[in-house]
């Protein structure tokens, strides 16, 4: 498989990609990436989770949430669904901080983590 790097975007959690496969989801489970009515501890993504794409393939989604209090953009965790390229990582690592720097927030990354 060649090691090109393809453009990383983020979509928002409404996104039709955020959506999962199939027309009806099993009774209990949310029918979306973002686990908005669920309780934190059953939550599989995050609250909201914004899909990761590499050009047109989506590759995995970002739980991340402005904190204003205390001028944080806190990523809490990076899902992957499959393993990321060392490209596709710095890509989606760049991603993540240009919407922090353009909100004027320091980025936080999940502790002890490759993204730290």
């Amino acid at each position: 498989m060649a090691a090109l790097c393809q453009p990383v975007e983020t979509q928002g959690p409404l996104h039709p990609w955020s959506q999962p496969a199939g027309l009806a989801a099993p009774l209990g489970q949310p029918r979306s990436a973002h686990d908005v009515g669920s309780v934190a501890a059953k939550r599989r993504w995050g609250y909201w989770a914004l899909p990761i794409l590499s050009g047109d393939r989506p590759v995995g989604k970002l739980d991340a949430a402005a904190d204003r209090t205390d001028d944080v953009l806190r990523v809490n965790a990076i899902h992957q669904d499959m393993p990321f390229s060392r490209a596709t990582a710095a890509a989606v690592h760049q991603k993540i901080r240009a919407p922090a720097d353009w909100l004027g927030l320091d980025l936080r990354l999940p502790a002890g983590s490759q993204w730290a």
